[in-house]
């Protein structure tokens, strides 16, 4: 019988550190089990669908990289 242990890991860093640069994001989730992936995923898209929505923002191709 094989035991196995399936961890799902989903890192971002948002670029580096540079002299140019005075801040690091790094940020990571853990899920241990694809169900909660999963909701995490779609909670995480229907939020961001409906800020993309937004009428100020539709011009904005990549959302989260937005500085206004």
């Amino acid at each position: 019988m094989k035991n196995e242990q399936i961890i799902y890991i989903s890192l971002d860093d948002s670029g580096k550190l540079n002299n140019n640069e005075k801040y690091l994001v790094y940020a990571g989730l853990v899920f241990t089990n694809k169900q909660e992936l999963e909701k995490f995923k779609a909670t995480y898209k229907e939020i961001r669908n409906q800020i993309a929505s937004k009428k100020i923002y539709k011009n904005i191709s990549e959302l989260k990289g937005f500085i206004d």
